[in-house]
């Protein structure tokens, strides 16, 4: 069984979207590239769902 990877139909994702629907976590923000709060959490969620 094949498992899905990026859930985003036929378009890309928006900044400040997190897709977190498939296989691969993804989201892209505004701003520096650095690691905020945000991105802990949203890194930390998929890390929960996937039982990382």
């Amino acid at each position: 069984m094949e498992a899905p990877g990026l859930v985003a139909g036929d378009r890309m994702p928006e900044v400040g979207e997190a897709l977190q629907t498939g296989g691969i976590c993804y989201h892209i923000r505004a701003g520096a590239h650095f690691f905020s709060r945000t991105d802990w959490n949203l890194h930390m969620d998929c890390r929960d769902r996937y039982g990382i």
